[in-house]
């Protein structure tokens, strides 16, 4: 069967990048088979790129931004020309522009990823983004709920907006656990076996409550065996490190961020987590919590609801009390919540899938 020939647009490669776009390589990887793919990739500090079972692929050059809005161009027009007629784009809003152009031209369609709901803040780059928008064919995002609000934010037409929730590699989760000595693991850590560990993996930042981690910390100090592990870095960090040496307990582990590739491991030896967000467009740490079989406490907001299961959402709060987080982690800590049936969803073979259907369109 003929395949279709897409350039996807990978916004930076790495092998030991800390955020959710080291997901996309393995995506790539996930489907090969079925697409012609020519990778263009925007930011690489490894020389030799290992995607598996991608020989086509192209690292820009240039480091100017002007001079790499030229060479994408030219790129991409180059690959045109080889019959390459979609591209996929991951939420650089300046490549969108710049291919949309050429596809457009040459009548063929750009799909562009985006689920950053900059209208919430008074942002410079409002304006590329409502461009990028209107000239892309499609705009690829996570949940239904975001169509509305990006059709009356950005004026677009509802149906231009396509589905695609995040995913994860379960696969992946069940080669990590067979592999572990948990055990070991805690150990490494300065944790014993008998203790209870509660997770927080998420950019330090205010608006992601870290600044009240610590609180809900100090509430367990009368229990020894339960602790906390804090994982990632900055802008909090240095008023994080402060509280935690100032602080009359020692209930907190801090570790600087850790590469995607390791994150599984550490959610496999905890047995809660905790999301206190203000803020979350789409939690992939909840999906990577569910896929290792940790249940979570979170806040309320946008669509946490929405991925989560029916027997999770007693655990999802509204109002902020410490007391209340205290209470549900406890119970969850007597707990075993089972995900299996409803994580599959997510699993990267399924939203593959949902992908390949939205591209040969």
């Amino acid at each position: 069967m003929k395949k279709y020939k897409l350039i996807y647009i990978l916004p930076e490669y790495n092998n030991n990048l800390d955020w959710h776009i080291f997901y996309l390589a393995n995506f790539i990887e996930s489907i090969w088979k079925d697409l012609d793919i020519f990778v263009i990739i925007e930011k690489s500090k490894e020389k030799d790129v290992n995607i598996k079972n991608i020989s086509w692929f192209y690292g820009q050059k240039c480091s100017n931004i002007l001079l790499r809005s030229i060479e994408l161009f030219f790129v991409v027009l180059w690959k045109r020309i080889c019959w390459y007629r979609k591209v996929y784009i991951h939420y650089s809003y300046i490549w969108a522009i710049f291919s949309s152009i050429i596809m457009r031209l040459t009548f063929w369609k750009t799909f562009y990823w985006n689920c950053w709901m900059m209208w919430l803040f008074k942002n410079k780059k409002q304006f590329l983004l409502r461009i990028s928008l209107k000239i892309v064919n499609y705009l690829v995002t996570w949940v239904n709920a975001l169509k509305k609000w990006y059709s009356e934010n950005y004026w677009i037409s509802e149906n231009k907006i396509l589905i695609m929730p995040n995913w994860i590699e379960l696969n992946r989760v069940k080669s990590v656990k067979n592999n572990m000595d948990i055990l070991f693991e805690k150990e490494k850590l300065w944790f014993t076996n008998n203790d209870k560990i509660i997770l927080f993996i998420h950019r330090l930042a205010e608006r992601k409550w870290i600044h009240y981690v610590s609180k809900i910390a100090k509430e367990f100090n009368d229990n020894k065996n339960i602790k906390f592990l804090i994982i990632w870095d900055w802008p909090y960090k240095k008023k994080l490190l402060e509280e935690i040496y100032n602080s009359e307990w020692n209930n907190i582990k801090y570790i600087w961020k850790v590469s995607n590739k390791e994150i599984y491991k550490y959610f496999l030896l905890s047995d809660v987590f905790l999301m206190p967000s203000e803020e979350e467009w789409f939690p992939r740490v909840l999906l990577e919590s569910m896929a290792c079989g940790i249940p979570y406490v979170a806040s309320d907001i946008w669509w946490v609801r929405e991925i989560s299961p029916s027997y999770q959402q007693k655990y999802i709060y509204k109002i902020w009390d410490i007391r209340l987080f205290r209470n549900w982690i406890e119970k969850l800590l007597t707990k075993k919540i089972d995900f299996t049936n409803y994580i599959n969803k997510y699993d990267i073979c399924e939203v593959k899938e949902i992908f390949l259907e939205l591209i040969n369109r």
